[in-house]
């Protein structure tokens, strides 16, 4: 039952991404390239010359205009903005992270279950009582084990809001809601078996 929880919990987290990936590169390069190649939005004069023609001359055009400055015509040959997708460290750093979050995440949510797991022990001998108020409306039956998984999945999230927060200090400790609170579930787990 135990590894059940842990598998089901595994696959939860793997399935439904708690913030969205990252800006996709390839897609903001082809919003540049369309924007960059869009024609522009002024009007265009008509005439017989072809388009990449010197229009300098002084001669004057339909309506008696007198052209005589060189007119920008895009070249279709010219090269286009294209942007770098940057180093592959950082995409290799993002996707090591990442694999670290949900590793931790699983640890933690286990943990928790052990945790729920020990006190239902505990409890079961009739010698012990849950001490956690928020806990105890459901130490006496198994939706313990559901409610218990509440806390962790709350901090997986500030983990993953820490891990692509902007600030520096916070990328650097996103690990240590999860990792404090496996350590505190694995503590409590261990005190409740050694209790009874």
């Amino acid at each position: 039952m135990f590894w059940g929880m842990i598998l089901a919990l595994a696959a939860l987290l793997l399935q439904f991404p708690a913030i969205p990936q990252s800006l996709n590169l390839e897609t903001l390069s082809s919003a540049a390239e369309a924007a960059v190649s869009a024609p522009e939005a002024a009007p265009r004069v008509a005439t017989d010359a072809p388009e990449n023609a010197d229009l300098t001359s002084e001669a004057p055009a339909a309506g008696g205009l007198i052209l005589n400055s060189k007119l920008p015509v895009r070249d279709s040959r010219a090269p286009v903005l294209s942007l770098s997708r940057g180093s592959g460290s950082q995409d290799r750093s993002s996707e090591r992270r990442r694999r670290e979050w949900i590793a931790l995440g699983i640890a933690q949510h286990g943990a928790a279950t052990f945790d729920a797991w020990s006190t239902r022990q505990a409890i079961s001998t009739g010698q012990y009582r849950e001490l956690n108020p928020a806990l105890r409306p459901f130490a006496e039956n198994a939706s313990l084990y559901a409610a218990i998984q509440v806390g962790p999945l709350v901090l997986d999230y500030v983990g993953r809001r820490m891990m692509t927060s902007q600030r520096g200090w916070l990328r650097h400790t996103w690990w240590i809601p999860q990792a404090l609170s496996t350590a505190i579930s694995l503590g409590s787990g261990a005190h409740n078996l050694s209790a009874h």
